[in-house]
């Protein structure tokens, strides 16, 4: 079995650089904006699910 590292609280946890990212050039100064404008509603019947194992 492979050595795990310990474990560290998540407010300590080292995190990677996030840079830039093309899609939100403005994130830090963009009004936000609510997702009240979702264009469709989810047709609850037309999806399928596999019928449970016996």
């Amino acid at each position: 079995m492979a050595d795990l590292p310990g474990e560290v609280p998540w407010q300590e946890a080292p995190l990677p650089e996030l840079g830039t990212h093309e899609n939100m050039p403005d994130a830090e100064t963009a009004p936000p904006k609510p997702a009240t404008d979702v264009p469709y509603t989810v047709d609850l019947d037309a999806i399928t699910v596999p019928e449970l194992p016996y």
